[in-house]
């Protein structure tokens, strides 16, 4: 069968996940995790706030270590992360070597 990336004739994206963490709170950094994540402003987020997004998708191996890298940020920073209903956290899925009928079934 074909797969996703053939059948939207779309080139190879190494990596299998993409991030992007939301917060609001107080000293967000904005240093200290730049090997993985690049800080985005998010108009639907208030106050002090920012997205942290994976600078591009990574292996699942790699997660925790991007993720205690901006966790490392947060604690040198003294961030105090806000708990709202605004913010959020995205976790994209490579499946572009995936069949359609495969990518239904993840999604079922």
């Amino acid at each position: 069968m074909t797969n996703v990336r053939k059948v939207f004739n779309k080139g190879n994206v190494p990596g299998e996940v993409g991030i992007e963490l939301e917060f609001e709170g107080r000293r967000l950094p904005d240093t200290g995790f730049e090997d993985y994540w690049s800080k985005q402003a998010d108009g639907s987020l208030r106050g002090e706030s920012a997205e942290y997004v994976l600078r591009k998708p990574i292996p699942r191996d790699e997660v925790t270590k991007a993720v205690m890298l901006l966790d490392k940020a947060f604690r040198d920073h003294s961030t105090v992360i806000h708990d709202t209903f605004r913010a959020g956290t995205h976790i994209h899925i490579n499946v572009q070597e995936l069949t359609m009928p495969q990518v239904l079934n993840m999604l079922t």
